[in-house]
C-alpha cells in the first residue's frame, strides 16, 4: 500500500515539497516507514486540482446517490446512519 505515494492538493505545489516528503520518509527510523525507502512519489502537474477532478468524476456517476447520506437521513438517524468503517476514518 505504501509502494506509491500520490501527492495531490494545492499545498503540494510548494517548491521542494516532493523532495521534502521523500527525505522525510528516507530518513525515518520508525518501523512503520521502513518499507518506504523504495516508495515512488508521484506528483503529476495537475495535482493542485486533482482532488476536485476526482470528486467531480465520482459525483457524476449514476451510483453516486447511493453513496452519500442525505441531511434528512442524518438528522433523523444521527450517527447510526453512518457505516462503522466511515466513523473510524
Amino acid at each position: 500500500m505504501t509502494s506509491n505515494i500520490v501527492l495531490s492538493g494545492g499545498t503540494t505545489m510548494i517548491p521542494g515539497f516532493q523532495q521534502r516528503i521523500k527525505n522525510t520518509f528516507m530518513n525515518s527510523k520508525e518501523t512503520e516507514f521502513s518499507n518506504l525507502h523504495s516508495a515512488q512519489i508521484i506528483s503529476e502537474g495537475n495535482r493542485d486540482i486533482a482532488t476536485w477532478v476526482g470528486a467531480s468524476m465520482i459525483a457524476s456517476m449514476s451510483s453516486f446517490e447511493k453513496m452519500f447520506i442525505k441531511k434528512a437521513d442524518f438528522l433523523e438517524n444521527g450517527e447510526d446512519r453512518i457505516p462503522l468503517f466511515a466513523r473510524i476514518i
